[in-house]
């Protein structure tokens, strides 16, 4: 409202000027004032165009001029007992500025002009009667009273504006307190689920029994859920505060729908039909933001998913084409149970899970459709919902793209030269909307490949088409494969045969038949289109990056050991470097092709190191990618990453697919596609890993391969008798365990690599306490939160994440909060004890990790002003 006054006073003025200018040319005033009320009139809108002066002083000018011609009307016989009303509903526009000085100034020009009134009229020898000096008399005691009416609500409103300053301040940092804690959950939670779906998949990958292998996929995609939920929560937070941006990248729209249904396809029940149609008019590569992109589908299908229990999902792709490229347009419809109206305005608010009874078959949030709501949104486009109790629900969302390749998604070579046989059966489906689904896909693929494409509804059929026209290539449903098994594996010696089935569907090992993973749609089809008869599939090729320098810089040993075993997949010569010295150290002596940096590390940060690493490289003229590696998941961290300089960004947790993409896009000259191998039985070379100086031997830790240690699970008593020490301390050997994808090899691992790093680590958080350095000692216990955690020590854990919130006010200018120095000895005792602990039970050496000067468990701790270590010399590889 004050920041509106300013304008309503211009126009009061204007509109009283104009009333003063026609009652004067009525009553024959004076017409040379006339030029100088209209001057004024356009002198102040002219300083309001051109936003000339500060708003208060422009105030002040239109004030000034105004009252000047408020005296002007007040100076005639006519206006004289008109001026108190006038002035009364000039005082009410002064009002909503709420400056007491203007209120001041009008009861001023009142009294002014209507003094110079009552010397005209005594000058003029008017009689002072009983009715004219009670009537000038009440005019000034109106103006007195409004005045003083105006300036109690000024005040009333300037204590309210300071007590709503006090609230909204409070609010600003309450939000600023909410962001430092969004990207410290992201961090903090998607670190160990990095560990838990990082150590998984390297499980599954050495894994030969079936059922274990089966478990391990569940835990994995257990991992993968949380890390998505969290996403969610941070992806709603960055919409309802208005803080999502957008990443504009060129993508295909292939490689978001492999990466979706990779993900997707485990929560599909078996009761259900997904299919997919995709128009292959969609340019092949588009830009835009394709991670928004990719979650936009996710929760379209998963909000389907938990409202539909019988039927199916039909998804449409297809594009528009405008002047600025395309609007690519995404359908998802379902045979659900549907939403009343009411339904489809709540489901916008956040939280909303609909009937919990079918909302909780799948889970959720209850953020999907806010998220999508937030994405389509910041991607320009725009959203509608269709929805009858009963009759499923559809949702569409358009979104413009820019075309960077326009050549059609879909495109198989000698298209010509394939016949193409369908044996599927629609009727087995008891829903004819699944039917309807399958029905438009076919029909849309048979046009959009132009071959020729023969559909089938019987196996006497099939077997009659293929003895007239020779099919190249068949595709059949598992039940139609079930019907004759010996026909189909007999005819794959000339034909490519195809069976759509769902992912765990088992094919006899000696089948020649390839499976196709439900969903069903066309993208895959060029895959397999291009096969030849005894060909094998490519999901049994894997990607290797022979030669390869790459480096890691982590300071989580816990994360070093994750992405060596997963670079070990692709056997690249993989290097460590657990602080961003040490990196910009191995730089100087060594050429890398690939950094992968970790941005919040003590000492040197990421960015820092990175841009110290560049102007190394440009003087040894290596020019290798930087990729910055790390859990913060907010949308605006990839734009803040790369604007900083980094080549490319990869979150945690390592995602196969993205991780491949930025091997593929910057290793492209090392890119080695092996055919005709199991994936999961890579044969890598024996290493020795060194982790943080610690050698942890080829018996330790191997990459994944023959030989890998198979996992095991102990008992308790068994826990006891291994680390007594330990079971005394009340680790959490079991929750360590399971960190360590239950691998006791691996465990001790990292126990070394703890206990190894105690030394230097106590140093550096002594150091920075000592010197009130609330910075760097946040990231000091930061780590020792997370690394004792790993090993199962959450008290440990816990006491340093009360010292990390505390140094972390402390470092926004809370001193009163800064940690204190029982807490910070007691943690420091408790770290001391647990690594005497843990080198008791695996047998190292406590003079050669500590040194000489460490005091023993039975003598009082070292006074902080001695010397406290002299290092052994420590082997590096």
């Amino acid at each position: 409202m004050f920041q509106s006054s300013h304008l309503v006073v211009l126009v009061s003025f204007t509109i009283l000027s104009g009333i003063l200018l026609g009652e004067s040319l009525l009553l024959g005033w004076e017409k040379w004032p006339l030029i100088l009320v209209a001057t004024g009139v356009f002198i102040s809108w002219l300083l309001h165009i051109r936003e000339a002066f500060n708003p208060l002083s422009r105030l002040w000018i239109y004030s000034l001029l105004m009252m000047a011609t408020y005296f002007f009307y007040g100076i005639h016989d006519t206006s004289t007992f008109d001026l108190a009303a006038v002035m009364l509903a000039v005082m009410m526009l002064y009002t909503m500025t709420g400056v007491r000085a203007l209120v001041y100034l009008c009861q001023g020009t009142f009294v002014l002009t209507y003094l110079y009134d009552i010397l005209r009229m005594l000058k003029n020898g008017v009689a002072f009667d009983p009715l004219t000096t009670t009537r000038t008399i009440m005019h000034f005691i109106v103006i007195i009273l409004a005045g003083w009416i105006a300036r109690i609500i000024i005040d009333k409103w300037e204590k309210v504006l300071k007590s709503s300053g006090r609230e909204i301040e409070e609010l600003r940092e309450g939000t600023e307190r909410l962001d430092a804690f969004l990207a410290s959950l992201s961090h903090e939670l998607r670190t160990p689920v990095n560990a838990i779906i990082g150590i998984t998949s390297l499980c599954i990958d050495r894994e030969k029994d079936e059922d274990i292998r089966n478990d391990m996929v569940s835990v994995r995609i257990a991992g993968k859920r949380v890390a998505n939920q969290v996403g969610d929560i941070l992806d709603f937070s960055e919409i309802d505060r208005k803080h999502l941006t957008s990443n504009h990248d060129e993508y295909m729209l292939a490689s978001v729908l492999y990466d979706f249904l990779e993900e997707i396809r485990f929560f599909i029940p078996t009761n259900l039909e997904v299919v997919l149609d995709v128009d292959s008019s969609i340019p092949r590569v588009m830009k835009s933001d394709a991670e928004k992109i990719k979650k936009i589908i996710r929760h379209l299908v998963f909000n389907s998913l938990c409202f539909t229990e019988n039927g199916g999902i039909f998804v449409r792709f297809y594009c528009v084409r405008e002047d600025y490229g395309v609007n690519l347009c995404i359908e998802v419809r379902d045979t659900g149970i549907g939403m009343e109206a009411i339904e489809q305005e709540r489901v916008f608010e956040g939280f909303y899970k609909g009937d919990p009874e079918h909302s909780g078959r799948i889970g959720g949030l209850g953020l999907g459709i806010p998220i999508v709501q937030g994405f389509v949104k910041s991607l320009g486009g725009f959203m509608t919902m269709e929805s009858k109790p009963g009759a499923g629900t559809t949702v569409k969302v358009c979104l413009p793209q820019g075309v960077v390749d326009d050549e059609k998604c879909l495109y198989v070579e000698n298209i010509a030269e394939l016949s193409i046989g369908l044996y599927f059966r629609t009727e087995k489906y008891s829903d004819p909307h699944v039917r309807e689904f399958y029905g438009i896909t076919v029909k849309n693929v048979a046009m959009d490949l132009g071959a020729a494409l023969h559909w089938v509804d019987g196996l006497d059929k099939l077997r009659i088409l293929n003895d007239t026209i020779k099919l190249t290539h068949v595709f059949i449903g598992k039940e139609e494969y079930e019907e004759d098994r010996e026909f189909f594996e007999k005819m794959t010696e000339e034909t490519v045969v195809i069976v759509v089935a769902h992912h765990l569907y088992p094919l006899p090992e000696d089948s020649g038949v390839m499976m196709m993973k439900k969903p069903f749609y066309s993208l895959p089809l060029i895959h397999y289109l291009e096969m030849k008869p005894g060909e094998k599939n490519e999901s049994m090729e894997r990607l290797s990056f022979k030669g390869a320098r790459v480096l890691v810089v982590d300071d989580e040993p816990m994360n070093i050991i994750v992405a060596l075993g997963i670079f070990g997949r692709y056997e690249i010569e993989t290097d460590m470097a657990y602080s961003g010295f040490e990196a910009v150290e191995k730089c100087t002596i060594n050429d890398y092709d690939l950094i992968f940096m970790d941005h919040m590390m003590p000492g040197m940060d990421g960015v820092e190191a990175m841009n110290r690493i560049r102007s190394e490289m440009r003087t040894r003229k290596n020019d290798a990618a930087i990729v910055a590696f790390t859990a913060n998941a907010v949308s605006t961290a990839k734009k803040e990453f790369l604007a900083a300089g980094f080549d490319d960004f990869i979150s945690k947790p390592l995602e196969r697919a993205e991780l491949e993409r930025v091997l593929r896009r910057h290793l492209q000259d090392k890119l080695i596609v092996l055919e005709g191998e199991d994936p999961y039985n890579w044969e890598c070379k024996d290493t020795d890993i060194a982790v943080s100086g610690v050698i942890i031997t080829d018996s330790e830790y191997r990459a994944p391969g023959p030989g890998y240690p198979t996992s095991v699970t102990r008992t308790e008593k068994e826990n006891e008798e291994t680390f007594p020490n330990m079971k005394r301390l009340k680790v959490d050997q079991e929750a360590a365990l399971a960190y360590c994808g239950r691998d006791e090899d691996f465990y001790r691992a990292v126990l070394k690599s703890f206990a190894a790093d105690f030394a230097q680590k106590r140093v550096l958080i002594e150091t920075a306490f000592e010197n009130k350095d609330f910075e760097n000692y946040e990231i000091c216990v930061h780590a020792l939160k997370s690394t004792s955690k790993t090993v199962g020590a959450f008290g440990l854990s816990e006491l340093a994440l009360g010292l990390e919130e505390a140094a972390k006010k402390a470092g926004a200018g809370d001193v009163s909060e800064a940690p204190k120095k029982e807490k910070h000895d007691k943690m420091m005792a408790m770290y001391e004890e647990l690594v005497r602990a843990i080198m008791a039970d695996i047998d190292m050496d406590p003079e050669e990790y500590l040194g000489e000067r460490v005091v023993k468990s039975d003598d009082t701790r070292a006074d902080s002003d001695e010397e406290v270590f002299e290092f052994s010399p420590i082997e590096t590889v």
